[in-house]
């Protein structure tokens, strides 16, 4: 936990607590930008507990990167690094879970087809839940994205990210593109960072 995330945290905070929304949204970006390996740690330390491939590890970064970019810069309300890894930690748990639940909907949904009659009704709520979480994380989308987005200059990076942004299944976007999905996930992580990037242009 070095220094300079500290110090980030700490500019995050004093323009938090100023109601200086642009600012806190500024050093935000840029603590997040050093988070990426730490992230990826904590998917890696989960991984064999949720049965995760290396395929649903990349998905899990990539998912909890975007909460932690879009979602906690608005419900984080400490003030310590202690604090911030803490609730990261308990972001990463929660994306590692979701996208548990999400593989085995996709193998159920594979395997029981025919079966769909059977279902109790619990399941549609779930379904309906996840479509809401899906198109909640649509619209906080923000005026940055929009304006990110088109200077990512690599193509296939900036596709891989939209495609994400916009809740496409990550098959459809690696089909699309060509790619394995561990090179979609890749491609997924570096147009993250390249987005990270251009926060301190936007918000400077």
């Amino acid at each position: 936990m070095g220094l300079r995330d500290e110090e980030l945290l700490k500019k995050f905070v004093d323009c938090r607590d100023a109601a200086d929304g642009d600012g806190a949204l500024h050093w935000w970006g840029r603590l997040v930008h050093d988070q990426f390996d730490r992230v990826r740690g904590m998917v890696d330390a989960r991984a064999s507990r949720y049965g995760l491939s290396p395929d649903e590890r990349e998905e899990a970064v990539s998912l909890a990167l975007v909460k932690l970019w879009h979602n906690m810069v608005r419900t984080f309300k400490g003030t310590s690094m202690g604090e911030f890894v803490n609730s990261t930690k308990q972001l990463v748990e929660f994306a590692c879970m979701q996208v548990q639940r999400d593989a085995a909907r996709r193998t159920e949904h594979e395997t029981t087809l025919d079966m769909r009659g059977d279902e109790p009704a619990w399941k549609d709520d779930e379904l309906a839940q996840q479509q809401h979480a899906r198109d909640e994380e649509r619209g906080d989308a923000s005026d940055f994205v929009a304006w990110a987005l088109p200077q990512l200059t690599i193509e296939r990076r900036r596709r891989a990210v939209e495609d994400m942004l916009d809740g496409v299944p990550a098959e459809d976007t690696a089909a699309e593109l060509g790619v394995e999905m561990p090179n979609l996930y890749q491609l997924r992580t570096r147009g993250l960072k390249d987005l990270a990037k251009l926060r301190g242009q936007w918000y400077g």
